[in-house]
């Protein structure tokens, strides 16, 4: 299963991240901290730029993966 990918390292995190970019048929996702993300859901940053969701943080926030790096960002909180 894909949500199960493990990606070791910057190096391989920056060639799923190019090979994401390269496949016409996937758009990213335009980053909304509103919204909630999965693991490895592609999105598109305003600041940032591309990247996606390597994890899903506690509560409201996701790591993601961009090319100038990792970066933790918010996400919308779920109250159960």
């Amino acid at each position: 299963m894909v949500a199960n990918m493990k990606l070791e390292g910057n190096v391989e995190k920056l060639a799923h991240l190019k090979s994401l970019e390269t496949i016409p048929s996937i758009n990213p996702r335009i980053y909304d901290p509103s919204e909630s993300y999965s693991k490895l859901d592609f999105i598109n940053h305003k600041t940032y730029g591309t990247g996606f969701v390597v994890e899903v943080l506690d509560g409201n926030k996701i790591r993601v993966f961009f090319e100038s790096g990792e970066k933790i960002v918010d996400q919308k909180t779920y109250t159960i």
